[in-house]
């Protein structure tokens, strides 16, 4: 059981994508969400306003940042899906499903069918919910870039 479960941990390490690129290579599009190390050592972290050949617009905590790209010297770009989660919430939801229902036969005869009831219950929300956060933690993604300087 913990093999599936660091399997589907590495899913976001194996889907990210790193590089060196240059500022007009990169495809940033408003509303992503991005980190911006820049040659000084601080971090700018937001989402992008605009992104041309000249600036970097930023809104960070209800503040627009303008960046000149010549002063960024690395930029993560989070990319978020809701493959995963669709994913392991169904998974979650039958292993839990199955698993109830075989734990609720194996117990009925202990304590009755409310008993046989709440296990199934109990097992199938708690696979459903494991689900769902194991695929959360495999959409977050993100792709880091270095800027090549010209």
């Amino acid at each position: 059981m913990k093999l599936p479960v660091c399997l589907l941990l590495l899913i976001p390490v194996c889907l990210a994508r790193d590089g060196v690129v240059s500022w007009s290579g990169l495809q940033l599009k408003p509303g992503q969400k991005v980190i911006a190390l820049r040659n000084d050592g601080s971090r700018l972290a937001g989402a992008i306003v605009a992104a041309t050949q000249d600036e970097l617009r930023l809104r960070s905590q209800g503040a627009d940042l303008v960046v000149k790209p010549a002063t960024i010297a690395s930029i993560q770009v989070k990319r978020n899906t809701v493959r995963w989660r669709i994913t392991g919430t169904v998974l979650g939801s039958a292993a839990g499903l199955f698993g109830g229902a075989a734990a609720a036969w194996s117990s009925s005869g202990i304590s009755g069918s409310t008993g046989a009831a709440a296990t199934l219950f109990a097992i199938w929300t708690g696979g459903t919910v494991t689900g769902f956060f194991l695929g959360r933690q495999a959409d977050q993604r993100s792709d880091n870039w270095t800027i090549q300087k010209p």
